[in-house]
């Protein structure tokens, strides 16, 4: 029985509600808050027998594993299989400037997201692929051991598609906050979920 802790990255400065921007590929760092979200979620997992961390390389992914790591005295792993969402030519674009310039591509997003493939960028599909493969992969390299993996919400959202089972037509009916974390067990290749979106820690932040 292998243990997977799925953990999202703080707050930026562009998740936030006044600056909501396609992050994507830009290499954004965490903003004050989600520092302190950072080091919530390092308390959170404190007490946990955690083996190894992996990250998506950007530096808000990267930065949220390290205060976990600190507290286990363990390393940080990149790992380009939980990479964000590449938007393509919408990165670095508030959501409501396009929802005036792009009308039509940006209600597919909102509705039918699993059919796009964003300009110059990749699809849901796409990283589906990629946790396909890298899930796996770090399960038989890591058997028996717990593993934290942080990653962007928009990949965490496809990752708990394929912990339910279901298709990238669910993509919305998922959610994952700013350092929230998903706990699954992988068994016999399947998967339990054990808890989803748990943001308990931030509560007093």
């Amino acid at each position: 029985m292998t243990i997977l802790i799925f953990v999202r990255h703080g707050e930026t400065d562009w998740s936030r509600t006044t600056e909501h921007r396609f992050r994507g590929r830009i290499d954004i760092p965490l903003n004050a808050k989600g520092v302190q979200q950072a080091k919530a979620v390092g308390r959170r997992l404190a007490n946990e027998d955690i083996s190894v961390i992996y990250s998506s390389p950007f530096k808000r992914a990267w930065n949220t594993a390290k205060e976990i790591a600190e507290l286990h005295n363990l390393p940080v792993t990149s790992h380009q299989g939980f990479i964000d969402l590449n938007f393509g030519d919408w990165q670095e674009q508030l959501h409501s400037e396009l929802a005036k310039t792009e009308p039509e591509l940006y209600n597919r997003w909102l509705n039918e997201p699993h059919t796009m493939t964003f300009p110059n960028g990749e699809s849901l599909a796409a990283v589906r692929e990629r946790i396909e493969h890298a899930i796996p992969e770090l399960v038989i390299k890591h058997e028996n051991e717990t593993i934290v993996i942080t990653t962007h919400g928009a990949v965490l959202r496809v990752i708990h598609c394929l912990l339910h089972h279901v298709g990238n037509d669910n993509y919305w009916k998922f959610n994952m906050d700013n350092c929230a974390i998903t706990i699954a067990r992988s068994e016999h290749g399947k998967y339990s979920i054990l808890a989803e979106n748990d943001n308990s820690h931030l509560s007093k932040l």
